[in-house]
């Protein structure tokens, strides 16, 4: 499989642009995928993964689909899944995951509905944390940002600032995620 790039890349007209906040000469993204689309085929491409003629061979993908269970938290899922259902789909359409006659003759099971890619799914709840924002702008602060001072959470580079509180789904860019490290360290892998 060879990257493909978007083909807005090459509307160069288009990708130069103005900007409009400060008038500066600026680049609009020509990356519009959705990241989901890129793992929406992942389970195809784990059947076959050094082959680099074709996404997955029909044998395997016969012979392996559709995947038992899908696990994964809810959000995650649901675009994911949308995503994944269509390219089954379309892979079925389009043959590949539709057994031949002569398939069939050689022992390929007919009786699998590979029209959907997962038999089962099982969405996990949405785990939240602990999230810490300066008030006045809404930025969201780093562990290494707060300090615990007279009892109160306060931002180290400037104590004066209002910090808010709350928990929310935990995010990278929230900041409010756990190391799983730390849990492994505490509870062991087999718990965490």
């Amino acid at each position: 499989l060879r990257p493909v790039s978007s083909s807005l890349a090459d509307l160069t007209d288009w990708i130069n642009t103005t900007c409009p906040s400060c008038g500066s000469p600026a680049k609009r993204e020509t990356d519009t995928m959705d990241t989901f689309v890129d793992s929406s085929w992942y389970f195809l491409r784990h059947l076959d993964a050094k082959n680099d003629k074709e996404i997955c061979d029909r044998e395997k993908a016969l012979k392996s689909m559709p995947v038992d269970v899908y696990i994964g938290g809810i959000e995650h899922a649901i675009l994911h899944l949308l995503y994944s259902r269509f390219i089954t789909k379309f892979l079925n359409k389009d043959g590949l995951l539709t057994p031949t006659a002569d398939e069939i003759k050689r022992g390929i099971d007919t009786n699998v509905d590979r029209t959907e890619p997962f038999r089962r799914l099982l969405t996990q709840g949405m785990v939240h944390g602990k999230t810490f924002r300066l008030k006045h702008s809404g930025r969201f602060l780093m562990p290494d940002e707060i300090t615990e001072k007279d009892g109160k959470v306060v931002f180290k580079e400037d104590p004066s600032q209002e910090i808010t509180q709350t928990f929310e789904k935990m995010s990278k860019s929230k900041f409010n995620g756990i190391d799983p490290e730390d849990i492994i360290e505490q509870y062991g892998a087999d718990t965490t």
